[in-house]
């Protein structure tokens, strides 16, 4: 998973920054949510996540705030020309601004192996005990809990588990397996522990249909 989003982020996202200038100079709401639109459809492409996944989980896993960067640069520009017009050079360490000080959100997707795909996007399935209700309810970790007693772990509480995982790994001296990396080995551990819930998922959308 973490691949697919470094892929996006080397080929689509810098065609994105180059029209950010137009984008921040965009008046008409229709044309500025088209672009953001297009933006979260691209990211969609490259990671293989349904259209029916939640926003706030897909931009959570993007980890690209348009608005934001849009403003950003549009301020360093602004900084740089008032810079260049008296002689001067402008440096960005030393602008204690929000704007430039805001941190890049931390990413998420990093070391998530592709089963993880695979989970989120088995979770969007709708319901298939619930076909006779009149609101139609998808297979969320907190549908299964509520309606039919199944636990399984949500997308968040697979990211912060995961995260503890790999701080504990990268804190061992050795790898413990001579010809594997650390990396190796975060990926295979964190497949298995996803595997446990998207099997469980699995079982329920198969016995249930």
């Amino acid at each position: 998973m973490d691949f697919r989003k470094n892929l996006w982020q080397v080929f689509v996202l810098p065609m994105y920054e180059f029209a950010l200038p137009i984008y921040s100079a965009e008046t008409a709401i229709t044309r500025r949510e088209g672009m953001q639109r297009h933006l979260r459809a691209s990211f969609r492409s490259y990671i293989g996540l349904k259209k029916t996944v939640k926003l706030d989980l897909m931009l959570k896993l993007m980890g690209y705030n348009l608005e934001e960067r849009s403003e950003q640069l549009q301020y360093i520009s602004e900084q740089k020309w008032k810079h260049r017009c008296d002689g001067e050079i402008y440096n960005l360490t030393s602008d204690t601004n929000p704007i430039v000080q805001k941190k890049k959100p931390k990413n998420v997707c990093r070391r998530l192996p592709r089963v993880m795909i695979k989970y989120i996007n088995m979770q969007t399935s709708l319901c298939p005990l619930c076909k006779e209700c009149e609101a139609m309810k998808q297979c969320t970790a907190e549908h299964l809990a509520k309606v039919h007693n199944i636990t399984i772990k949500t997308t968040q509480e697979l990211i912060q588990d995961l995260e503890e995982m790999f701080q504990k790994i990268e804190s061992q001296k050795k790898s413990g397996h001579e010809n594997k990396s650390k990396r190796e080995i975060m990926l295979e551990s964190a497949e298995r522990y996803i595997q446990t819930s998207s099997e469980k998922l699995k079982q329920f959308l198969v016995k249930s249909s």
